[in-house]
């Protein structure tokens, strides 16, 4: 029933008034047929055309729901080239920055990010009918972590859409090293190579779900559906090897994850949307590795000044081997 409910709300008014006036139409027809004396050949056309006007609203049912599910989609792709257009720019911003050596601010960075996540945002929102959020958690290790297993990792959030940013300022200010991936099962998934993203329409009905934030701030258990992937780059011994980087026992390069969710059960494709998110995950890879490169340049020219001060690395990738595809 609910689905038939989420599906239901995606229709526009006149479809709405055409399939009443379809279903009034046979009803009127029938009760026609039952309160008023016909012969029997009247009879039997007008059950006839009853009977048309049933297929015919079947027929009219099912391709508003496929076609109309397709146009938004179309009309989320704007959107979708919007936020890659932002992630591109981010790109060539680093590239300047380094080649013109001056400084591209972390604030600078994550506003920018913003950009590219509130887009994302809208273009899921269109696709689903419901609001949606985004954000970029990256990863980093411990501090004085030695230890380079799964348990000395945690993720901490990045940048978020514009409209959530408000809304979760306060909650990520103290987020800290709280969040253990370990403690988090999409997250755990992923990066254990099990999953190459997570997707769950209805997180309340799934059984050994974990969720950090579920448990330091329960607020955040209204939402139902959501999807993660990763930002990163998967190794692979044979650069021509048609399939390369899609094995699960390859090593990786991974910087964080992009995740979306929603209030609302079900609201999520899995063949589509997560194709959608995909296309933008990856597109964010080369932004994370230009970041990295940016910081290590900026990094040594201070520690090269007669002045260092402090620096900031940035955060640290899970590494695999040495060839990239």
């Amino acid at each position: 029933m609910n689905n038939l409910l989420f599906t239901l709300k995606k229709f526009k008014w006149f479809e709405w008034l055409h399939h009443s006036y379809v279903i009034l139409a046979t009803i009127g027809m029938v009760a026609n047929v039952f309160f008023t004396g016909h012969s029997p050949k009247e009879i039997i056309l007008l059950i006839a055309f009853a009977l048309y006007f049933l297929v015919l609203l079947i027929f009219v049912v099912f391709f508003t729901i496929t076609n109309g599910a397709k146009a938004k989609y179309a009309e989320a792709i704007a959107c979708i080239h919007e936020s890659l257009h932002a992630a591109r720019n981010i790109y060539h911003r680093f590239e300047w920055a380094i080649n013109k050596d001056v400084l591209y601010e972390n604030a600078e960075f994550k506003n920018d990010l913003v950009r590219v996540l509130t887009s994302a945002a809208q273009a899921f929102s269109i696709t689903t009918g419901v609001k949606c959020r985004i954000c970029i958690k990256v990863i980093g290790i411990k501090d004085n972590s030695s230890d380079t297993s799964l348990s000395s990792y945690y993720v901490t959030t990045l940048a978020r859409d514009s409209v959530s940013q408000e809304q979760a300022r306060d909650r990520d200010a103290k987020e800290g090293q709280k969040h253990l991936i370990a403690d988090n099962t999409d997250f755990n998934l992923i990066l254990k190579r099990e999953r190459n993203y997570f997707f769950h329409p209805d997180l309340q009905k799934l059984e050994h779900y974990e969720n950090s934030s579920f448990k330091l701030f329960p607020e955040t258990r209204k939402y139902a559906s959501t999807i993660v992937w990763p930002i990163r780059y998967v190794y692979c011994e044979n650069e021509k090897d048609k399939d390369c980087g899609r094995g699960m026992n390859e090593d990786q390069d991974i910087y964080g994850f992009l995740a979306v969710d929603s209030y609302s059960r079900n609201a999520f494709s899995e063949r589509y949307d997560v194709q959608m998110g995909s296309i933008l995950a990856d597109g964010l890879f080369p932004i994370f590795d230009m970041y990295r490169k940016y910081k290590s340049v900026t990094a040594a020219k201070i520690s090269s000044s007669p002045n260092p001060g402090g620096v900031n690395n940035g955060q640290r990738a899970a590494s695999g081997s040495k060839k990239r595809r």
